[in-house]
């Protein structure tokens, strides 16, 4: 009768274990499921998808090896620059496009999937606020390179969540000589890419 409550118990133990194991390898299934998930549509706090990358890829500076300028310094003058927001679709942009407007194509490959518009301020009709669109965000160059040096003027920079850095190499002199900003938010800058800083703040005196 004992030998036989004892089998009984091993057989019961068993099945116990087996059943754990079972559980613990759907668990398991299922967090590596969850991961894969996560990683490929990323979320915020919120539970909100996160994008990170739009395709519409912002030109750099083409002369970046010899000359100090912005990307788009040669089609405005840094120093009549006062803000600059990036949006992720025209129709958020604060005024209707007219002449009054100057715009540029400022992507990569010229095909108008990045656009910068300059509104001039209503102070200084000779200063600009700068909105740089793409449809979905933007997504930074791999060199962002002095992308607003000399932008002296400069009191804001509004990235709004839509630009995109994962693809970020160098960010030398990136807001170099940008004495008039107080503040910079980058709290959604992914710079795990990036491996040059160098005088990325120089001289951001304010």
């Amino acid at each position: 009768m004992k030998k036989l409550i004892k089998l009984l118990l091993v057989g019961l133990l068993s099945i116990s274990l087996v059943g754990c194991s079972n559980s613990s390898s759907d668990s398991s299934n299922d967090d590596t499921s969850s991961d894969t998930t996560e990683a490929e549509t990323s979320s915020d706090d919120s539970g909100d998808k996160v994008v990170t990358s739009s395709g519409n890829v912002m030109q750099a500076d083409p002369n970046e090896s010899e000359l100090n300028e912005s990307a788009f310094g040669t089609l405005i003058d840094p120093e009549d620059v006062k803000t600059v927001t990036f949006l992720d679709n025209e129709n958020a942009l604060p005024f209707e496009i007219d002449d009054n407007i100057e715009s540029y194509d400022i992507s990569e490959n010229d095909d108008g999937c990045v656009m910068l518009y300059a509104q001039p301020t209503t102070q200084n009709a000779d200063m600009y606020n700068i909105y740089i669109v793409g449809d979905g965000g933007v997504d930074a160059n791999p060199s962002c390179k002095y992308l607003f040096v000399k932008f002296t003027n400069l009191t804001s920079v509004n990235f709004n969540d839509c630009f995109y850095t994962s693809n970020a190499t160098n960010m030398c002199g990136m807001f170099e000589n940008c004495e008039s900003l107080t503040s910079l938010d980058l709290s959604g800058f992914d710079t795990s890419n990036v491996t040059d800083m160098q005088m990325m703040f120089y001289e951001c005196e304010s």
